[in-house]
């Protein structure tokens, strides 16, 4: 019988070591679990109107975006912003970055489209679509709200779309020189009291020119348009600006 017990011994030592093992694998993995879920989720709601007005506006050779915030009103002490897109060969790029928030001044920032490595600059080419990340925090470092909008890019084209297919614009003539981009705003320009339902999508472009356009927006009514100093539901003469639809 006593030749057992050190076997004994030895397996139950076995067992409470894998169990210990297990427990803090799995501890560790609820710890991750539990910071990306408050990171997602734990931000509260904001009204349509107390959301800040965001754009990507594409240089003339494509290879900048300009991204700027509007009409802060959240109270927070930093924005960390993330411009994410793909390139054709798959790889996910990202432009990571922080902004103190000390003002509510309105936000400015040259998003390159590649990398630079002491004055010199290599572009990423044939980039379509993106994601664009939002996440405001207080002085602790925690989330007050979170925002996330889809981006297309086109160039020399007449058919432009949401990454949703919600949204579509047809212009009524092509520019060879100039790109755009098709995005959700997050938020909208104007004091108007529009509704939570409201869907909203930018159009954005590198040139100045103005375009006769057929404007659709899936299942909405009231379809309508600020030109960068009111509301109009004419879309004769379509330059950078967003598109409001009522649900």
């Amino acid at each position: 019988m006593r030749k057992f017990i050190p076997f004994a011994v030895l397996i139950l030592g076995v067992v409470v070591v894998a169990g210990a093992f297990l427990f803090l694998k799995n501890r560790g993995r609820g710890m991750v679990d539990d910071q990306q879920i408050s990171d997602a989720d734990v931000a509260p709601a904001v009204s349509l109107d107390k959301r800040p007005v965001v754009s990507l506006t594409p240089s003339s050779d494509g290879h900048w975006l300009k991204m700027e915030i509007k009409k802060i009103s959240i109270d927070a002490a930093t924005l960390d912003y993330e411009l994410t897109y793909k390139v054709p060969d798959g790889r996910t790029q990202g432009v990571p970055g922080t902004w103190k928030l000390a003002t509510k001044d309105d936000i400015a920032k040259d998003m390159l489209l590649g990398s630079e490595s002491s004055g010199r600059f290599r572009y990423d080419e044939g980039v379509e679509n993106g994601n664009l990340t939002l996440r405001f925090r207080d002085t602790n470092g925690k989330l007050v709200a979170k925002f996330e909008t889809n981006f297309k890019l086109y160039s020399n084209v007449e058919n432009l779309a949401s990454e949703d297919d919600v949204f579509s614009l047809t212009l009524g003539r092509a520019n060879a020189r100039a790109f755009f981009v098709v995005m959700g705003t997050v938020g909208y320009s104007g004091n108007d009291k529009l509704s939570d339902s409201t869907k909203l999508y930018g159009f954005f472009t590198s040139s100045s020119d103005k375009y006769p356009a057929v404007v659709k927006m899936e299942g909405a009514s009231n379809l309508k348009y600020w030109d960068g100093s009111s509301w109009t539901s004419s879309f004769d003469k379509v330059g950078s600006g967003i598109f409001a639809g009522s649900y």
